[in-house]
């Protein structure tokens, strides 16, 4: 089963906007911005790269899978009440900045309510490039897709 989602996820990772569309399951919504934002780099944790050779897409399909499960599991023991997209929304975000550094932000106290300020969240779209922090359009993008899927009830 796996396996044809897997083609479905490559055939419509095509497309670069990233969109939720009247699909009541937004996995595979989330999997392709992570894809679009991320490229096919699998993650052990924040700021790291899998380290096992990857030969094919699907591999690495498979790959980002299982860590996308493993997230959105830990996402669901640590914030019980949130609904399936806001685990979602949530895993999209953990996969890009790390759990830890999520925890340390107020926005993580709200997300555990079921709530959020979503200028706080919003505003997690700038990296370190030089040793200045510099926006990034491409995060913003992310966190407006995150957003919405958080407040798709």
């Amino acid at each position: 089963m796996r396996f044809i989602f897997g083609f479905l996820f490559l055939w419509a990772c095509r497309n670069d906007a990233p969109v939720l569309n009247s699909d009541p399951d937004y996995y595979p919504a989330t999997i392709n911005e992570i894809i679009r934002r991320e490229g096919y780099t699998v993650k052990s944790g924040h700021g790291d790269k899998y380290h096992k050779t990857v030969k094919t897409r699907l591999d690495a399909l498979k790959l980002l899978q299982n860590r996308i499960d493993s997230i959105y599991n830990k996402v669901g023991n640590e914030a019980p009440i949130l609904t399936r997209n806001q685990k979602l929304a949530v895993t999209s975000l953990v996969y890009n900045i790390g759990f830890a550094k999520l925890k340390k932000m107020r926005l993580w106290q709200s997300i555990k309510q079921g709530k959020t300020n979503f200028q706080d969240w919003i505003e997690i779209c700038y990296f370190s490039h030089n040793g200045k922090m510099v926006k990034s359009a491409n995060l913003r993008k992310s966190r407006q897709f995150e957003i919405e899927l958080f407040n798709e009830k």
